[in-house]
């Protein structure tokens, strides 16, 4: 076993000096291009699949992922944009994505900065609630892969600080369910847009699970079962609001003011809509058993499939678009009765193309759901896959680098907000209040790695208190694969090796 180790290694170095030889570094942050394949091989999980154009992607993204480690005075943070943006808080941190970063970094091993990241939100932020996230659930889910919950332990209350002030702030007691922007979800202009929406309220109940679970290890009752209460609440009432039989999808309620009545907005045409996030109950496990049809509608063409990628919006609906003009956008808002945005528009729009943030949570949905028949996640994972290139619509090596933005055209495979923002420059002088130069070059706002470890190879994590002996996987490969290989999955303070071949699987102690 150490000499393939040793011959992945090897492919892997030929894999990073092509990133490296194809990237124009523009920031840097605490490991620079020239480091990058020693920091890979020292904490990434190694792969071996047929499929070398996902295998590529995949050390892509732990290349990318890297590049947003960052040291700062209280120690690291893990950034979502490389270069400094306006609307970020302290040391460029928002917390946004961070439940993504979280759920990809869990498979590095030994890397302190890590942790100090997860530190960060609890200790020294100053901006954990300016956007929506589900840090708790995700630092419970990584004491359970490693059966060590101190991490979790130590910032309980904190956690408990900051989940009694978004309820403070948006709770809304008549329903049940939390009220927000879909704005603070980080999905500008989404066709639903504010109201009681499916982020939030899925995400703030994977909080409180997260939260009773540590509660009980500490031996906390109290705040066990209030927290669980919460937890079961929040599922109650979005099953009751938000799951809508009739479309067999969950639906967010579009509800304009705080004050504004659920059900009289609900039927108005403009703003109901199958969007992508209706799979976000199934991330957090909140979704019943035999619900599974609504994962049809990722391969319906009338609904979220694109050549290059999952839709955020029906593509039935009557205000389904994307734009690359202010004139455009704002006839939009007008449709809707709603103001102008400006002469240029907005280069972040949520009513329809291709967010990699949110194929991550539909992706991540479908793999903890029973409809997994068929190869469906594969072929997705792939499609993803063949997004990574800055011209992904391009055949061979005229597809330029690999490349990860922030949206994407679903039918061209163009990166939306770059071409504007590129447009938008004066003779390459990049607009400094929008990001500066290739704001979204390398975007750390969406998974892959994990959806590989935990989705295709179907690593599972064990249930919080009860440590597995030896990871358990159900992968998810094609069935004309013959072998695949998983080595150095860090697993209940271990390293494992997972092997597949001719259809046995393998799991051993490295």
């Amino acid at each position: 076993m150490e000499k393939k180790i040793k011959s992945l290694l090897s492919r892997m170095k030929e894999y990073v000096e092509r990133f490296n030889r194809e990237d124009n570094e523009i920031y840097k942050n605490a490991i620079p291009n020239s480091g990058a394949y020693e920091w890979m091989a020292a904490h990434i999980p190694l792969i071996d699949i047929p499929d070398k154009e996902l295998e590529a992607v995949y050390y892509f993204r732990w290349w990318t992922y890297r590049k947003h480690i960052k040291k700062v005075p209280t120690g690291y943070i893990i950034s979502e944009f490389l270069p400094d943006v306006p609307w970020a808080g302290r040391y460029n941190s928002i917390s946004c994505a961070a439940g993504h970063h979280l759920k990809e970094g869990r498979w590095l091993r030994d890397e302190p900065a890590f942790d100090a990241y997860i530190n960060y939100w609890y200790r020294d932020s100053d901006n954990i609630n300016s956007y929506t996230n589900w840090l708790d659930y995700m630092v419970c889910e990584i004491g359970a892969l490693r059966n060590d919950y101190s991490l979790g332990l130590k910032n309980l209350d904190p956690m408990i600080h900051y989940y009694t002030e978004r309820e403070r702030t948006n709770f809304r007691p008549d329903y049940g369910l939390f009220w927000g922007l879909c704005d603070r979800d980080g999905q500008e202009f989404s066709i639903s847009g504010d109201g009681f929406r499916l982020p939030l309220n899925c995400y703030m109940a994977g909080n409180a699970w997260g939260i009773s679970q540590l509660a009980s290890l500490a031996g906390r009752s109290a705040d066990a079962e209030k927290f669980d209460e919460k937890r079961r609440a929040l599922e109650a009432n979005i099953e009751t609001y938000l799951w809508s039989e009739e479309d067999r999808f969950y639906l967010n309620i579009h509800v304009p003011e705080k004050d504004g009545k659920a059900d009289a907005t609900r039927e108005d045409s403009r703003f109901k809509v199958k969007e992508l996030w209706g799979y976000t109950p199934w991330y957090f496990g909140l979704a019943p058993k035999g619900r599974e049809d609504a994962f049809s509608a990722m391969t319906n063409p009338d609904v979220f499939s694109g050549a290059y990628g999952l839709t955020t919006a029906a593509r039935s609906h009557e205000c389904y678009g994307i734009y690359y003009t202010g004139e455009e956008f704002n006839a939009w808002l007008a449709r809707r009765g709603e103001k102008p945005s400006g002469p240029k528009g907005h280069e972040c729009l949520w009513h329809g193309p291709s967010w990699p943030f949110a194929t991550s949570i539909a992706l991540s949905g479908l793999a903890a759901s029973e409809r997994n028949e068929d190869g469906l996640f594969y072929k997705l994972l792939s499609r993803y896959a063949g997004s990574h290139h800055l011209h992904p619509h391009n055949s061979g090596e005229d597809q330029g680098p690999y490349w990860i933005d922030e949206v994407q055209h679903p039918d061209t495979g163009d990166w939306i907000s770059r071409t504007r923002l590129e447009k938008w420059s004066d003779s390459g002088n990049w607009d400094d209040t929008k990001g500066g130069p290739e704001r979204g070059k390398d975007y750390n706002h969406s998974t892959f790695c994990d959806l590989v470890i935990s989705g295709l190879f179907g690593i599972q994590i064990p249930e919080p208190g009860s440590p597995a002996a030896a990871p358990v996987a159900k992968p998810r490969f094609p069935g004309d694969w013959q072998n695949a290989s998983l080595y150095r999955i860090p697993f209940g303070g271990k390293l494992y090796a997972l092997e597949y071949s001719g259809g046995g699987l393998s799991i051993a102690i490295l």
